[in-house]
């Protein structure tokens, strides 16, 4: 594999004055032959003195070009044995430099070029940067940047003023754009960019300079052809922000992948044309854990995977309990964290991608810790070349223990950088029934899925539980699976689908119940899913019971009425809502405790709550399944801005309601006909926008930039 090469450069000693002035320029060559050699001159193009030595380094895209010598030094310049050229320094610099044996100073003329440097250009072709380097500075003098050149002024050294102007190489059907930051942090931001911002097909690089101190930070879908960042420099994925590669992804420098408090991060994969993730950088995935719990306390724990192959580097992880679950017990095993106060560093433990994890920060591990934990992230730092791409497929061998506490659920992990969705999951001959349970850490409460159910999408670094109905079977994950999204659920229109809703001490709980043909009577074990109750007693709990199993998800034949159970470890006040009900004409919730029936279609109910009370108390009344109306097609929803828009025709009236992909109601509102603007204040999200008049029901889901 290439090098990714920094060149030309000529060693000096201390300065004294920066009286003189240089400036350099590169050539942009977009004529260049495939499979040829080219040479790249060095112009000096204004120049307010002469020039006693000089270093001068080049920073270019080595997967494109490779330096094979200098040739046509300048006739002031000799003879050729003061020049120092060495094409392997360090490894991952390449210069050549030039002292002049008298420091007397020769002099150069604006136009003429120091030398030309020759590259072997790949037969593919494509597109290179050519960049003056000037980080990091010499070590023994810090003073200096790696690129600086000196004159014999005033009967000592004087180091010049230099304005460096870069150039670029091309064969002339690549296209190619390099970062500047000159308007903002905004990869979005054209103004950014030497060419516009990177699109696909077009190659990107991200440059160091000294005078180019902001590096890019991608807040929205981003995708590129290659994409480069140079040693030194460094790239961001934010909450909310998503980038796709398209072509060979070489990281010589920084990429950091961030989450927030809400449960949103960036995301990241290599498309289907990308020649994968290589380099010598680093590479970092920050996930936000901001809820903190004491010891004896079920809160504050959070389920994690490593996107990285091997072990990960953390800083911030002596001060945390990490665990696996063991299926063969169904109990949690201790794997790193302190049993003693005060504590010791943990020790390193390797932690398999597929294998997921739970971590939970403890204020009482205050410790002598070098790097003591906050209890706000934990940062998985690896080798870039150790990121998991699209080429890593990972299997896994699901185990069943019917004598187990939690018999056949196994505990994986989100392997990748960027979701992966259970919609894409093969569960063909794994021996799962094809349930998914991801732990919701803002609600403390799991979200179960089954292909009955709209998608969920598990995020980048999420640990999940899978259930195993025997032995023997292998689950297995391509790299297919993944996509990008920024939360749990996508609210897609299902037939026959009800989504119901219990709300209280600020969290919540969620069951599905559909009505679909072919389903088998009573618990089916490939279509229904058992309900994973939460741990903490004061999160709500709604739930059905079929065959003897609560059940989170429930699909039915069909039935008039469906019995529904609730219980709580706290009394008080709680509410139940439809958050979808596709195409039926009526829901009602009958409580048997006060004989109070509820159009969920209109309304939400609000009910109190004791200890002692019946589990089973709810009844979910369907009258026959409706059709949605003619009218619907009428409805018209979209977004703009931070605005959503809903249209309607004279003959409606109704309901909207807007949703956050926690599925919680942010606006509720009357239509009205005609135009209705709904301002939304947070950005770079989606909402679901459901319209609700008589027995139509009209559902979008709109992002908000």
């Amino acid at each position: 594999m290439k090098k990714l090469l920094t060149f030309l450069s000529i060693l000096l000693m201390s300065s004294v004055v920066y009286s003189q002035t240089i400036t350099l320029e590169f050539p942009e060559i977009d004529d260049a032959v495939p499979g040829t050699q080219i040479a790249v001159p060095i112009y000096v193009t204004a120049i307010s003195n002469t020039i006693a030595a000089f270093e001068v380094h080049l920073n270019y895209d080595y997967n494109v070009l490779t330096p094979v010598g200098v040739q046509n030094h300048h006739a002031n310049f000799l003879p050729t044995s003061n020049w120092y050229n060495n094409m392997t320094y360090n490894d991952s610099i390449v210069y050549v430099s030039f002292t002049d044996a008298t420091f007397s100073g020769q002099p150069i003329a604006p136009g003429e070029f120091l030398c030309e440097v020759l590259f072997d250009y790949d037969p593919a072709g494509g597109y290179s940067h050519l960049h003056f380097w000037v980080d990091p500075p010499k070590s023994f003098d810090p003073e200096k940047g790696s690129t600086y050149f000196m004159s014999g002024a005033d009967g000592g050294y004087a180091d010049f003023t230099m304005t460096f102007v870069d150039g670029h190489v091309s064969d002339g059907s690549g296209l190619g754009t390099e970062w500047t930051g000159a308007a903002s942090s905004a990869w979005d931001d054209a103004g950014n960019w030497t060419a516009g911002v990177p699109a696909d097909g077009v190659d990107a690089t991200i440059p160091v300079v000294v005078a180019k101190a902001v590096y890019p930070v991608i807040t929205v879908s981003a995708v590129t052809g290659a994409l480069n960042i140079a040693s030194g420099a460094m790239l961001t994925v934010a909450p909310g922000g998503d980038l796709t590669t398209n072509g060979l992804f070489t990281n010589d420098g920084d990429f950091y992948i961030t989450s927030d408090p809400g449960g949103f991060s960036g995301s990241y994969y290599d498309g289907a044309l990308s020649g994968g993730v290589t380099g010598i950088g680093n590479y970092q995935f920050t996930r936000n854990i901001t809820t903190v719990a004491d010891s004896g306390s079920p809160d504050g724990w959070h389920f994690l995977a490593s996107p990285l192959a091997t072990s990960f580097v953390n800083h911030d992880m002596f001060d945390y309990w990490v665990n696996t679950f063991d299926e063969t017990t169904g109990f949690y095993q201790h794997m790193v964290g302190n049993l003693t106060i005060p504590c010791d560093p943990a020790p390193l433990t390797q932690l398999n991608p597929m294998i997921g994890w739970s971590v939970k920060y403890d204020n009482a591990y205050l410790c002598n810790a070098v790097n003591p934990g906050t209890g706000l992230d934990i940062e998985m730092m690896g080798p870039m070349t150790d990121l998991n791409d699209g080429t890593a497929a990972f299997n896994y061998a699901p185990s069943y223990t019917p004598t187990s506490a939690w018999p056949g659920y196994n505990l994986l992990g989100n392997p990748y950088s960027s979701a992966i969705s259970c919609g894409l999951i093969n569960f063909a001959g794994s021996n799962l029934d094809g349930t998914v349970a991801v732990y919701d850490d803002m609600s403390l409460d799991f979200i179960e899925w089954t292909t009955d159910v709209p998608t969920l999408d598990i995020p980048p670094t999420q640990g999940f539980f899978v259930h195993a109905t025997a032995a023997g079977g292998t689950f297995t994950l391509t790299g297919a699976e993944r996509i990008h999204s920024g939360q749990y659920f996508f609210k897609d229109v299902i037939d026959n689908l009800v989504e119901l809703q219990v709300s209280g001490n600020e969290t919540h709980d969620n069951i599905f119940i559909k009505f679909a043909e072919g389903t088998s009577t009573g618990y089916d074990i490939m279509r229904d899913a058992p309900k994973m109750f939460a741990s903490v007693p004061s999160v709500p709990q709604i739930y059905t019971t079929s065959g003897g199993q609560e059940l989170a998800i429930d699909v039915q034949e069909s039935a008039a009425l469906v019995h529904m159970a609730f219980k709580v470890g706290v009394e008080g006040t709680y509410t139940i809502e439809a958050v979808e009900t596709s195409n039926f004409a009526n829901v009602v919730l009958e409580d048997t405790f006060t004989g109070i029936q509820t159009d969920l279609l209109e309304n939400s109910y609000e009910f109190n709550y004791t200890t002692n009370d019946d589990p089973n108390r709810f009844i979910v009344h369907f009258t026959p399944l409706g059709t949605p109306e003619l009218e619907a097609n009428s409805i018209h929803i979209w977004s703009s801005e931070r605005n959503i828009y809903v249209t309607v025709p004279a003959t409606v009236t109704g309901d909207v309601a807007v949703y956050n992909m926690m599925g919680q109601e942010v606006v509720a509102n009357k239509v009205i006909p005609g135009m209705n603007v709904i301002p939304v204040n947070d950005v770079n999200t989606y909402y679901v926008v459901k319209v609700k008049s008589n027995n139509i029901v009209k559902t979008e889901k709109v992002f908000i930039r």
